[in-house]
């Protein structure tokens, strides 16, 4: 079998809790810079690494302009001092929980006395990286079985999401045919040579890894199996 190589080719909180003043009704939003593919319509979910921004929001009108109000940005129970003031709408830090843990943000708006007329707590997720191995023609992921025949060209991509990075060449892809280094580009092409008919089908399994190039601990892999009939 030859491997030929071709060119590389705001979310709103789930889970908080508020209280407010009637004058005064705000929502929490956030957002990551966690990488995603062009086109991806979902979440970009921040992964141990990425930057999270959160806002504050006002629903409707508010007896005060919201950049002249004072705010309290508090996370994992740390005041966060150099985010907190007047006109401090926003909140940016990097994710430094693993998979599966969470970052609680809070936010308090104080009134000039300094009393709470305001707060909202959210609960931000953080995930593992994902590799995903995808037609070139397709948006969907291949499936764990991918039946090809004799002479036929597949052309597959990797897809990361959720790394840390913002761009797909800050990390290192690995392609293997049954455990041999084949390719490091985000999109081969698998020849398969032409022949006589076979008596039984051929298994090869692909794999392909993706490793953050300035975090080896950020990885993730995907395989599946090629069956030629």
């Amino acid at each position: 079998m030859i491997i030929a190589l071709i060119g590389a080719g705001a979310y709103f909180t789930s889970r908080a809790t508020s209280l407010h003043a009637a004058n005064n009704d705000f929502v929490l939003v956030w957002s990551s810079n966690s990488y995603l593919p062009t086109g991806y319509e979902g979440k970009a979910l921040p992964s141990r690494g990425s930057q999270i921004s959160v806002f504050i929001l006002p629903t409707g009108q508010t007896s005060q302009n919201p950049d002249g109000l004072n705010y309290r940005w508090i996370r994992d129970g740390q005041i966060a001092g150099y985010a907190n003031g007047r006109g401090k709408t926003s909140f940016k830090f990097v994710a430094t929980k693993w998979y599966g843990e969470e970052h609680e943000v809070r936010v308090q708006v104080l009134d000039s006395q300094e009393n709470v007329t305001f707060e909202s707590t959210t609960y931000i997720p953080v995930v593992e990286p994902e590799i995903l191995i995808k037609h070139t023609d397709s948006d969907y992921t291949a499936p764990k079985e991918l039946y090809s025949s004799l002479g036929a060209n597949l052309a597959l991509k990797a897809v990361p999401l959720f790394f840390s990075v913002q761009k797909i060449d800050e990390l290192n892809l690995n392609w293997q045919l049954d455990d041999q280094d084949v390719a490091s580009d985000n999109v081969i092409t698998i020849k398969i040579p032409t022949g006589d008919k076979l008596s039984e089908p051929l298994q090869k399994t692909i794999s392909l890894s993706a490793t953050r190039k300035t975090d080896k601990l950020q990885q993730a892999s995907s395989k599946t199996m090629l069956i030629i009939e």
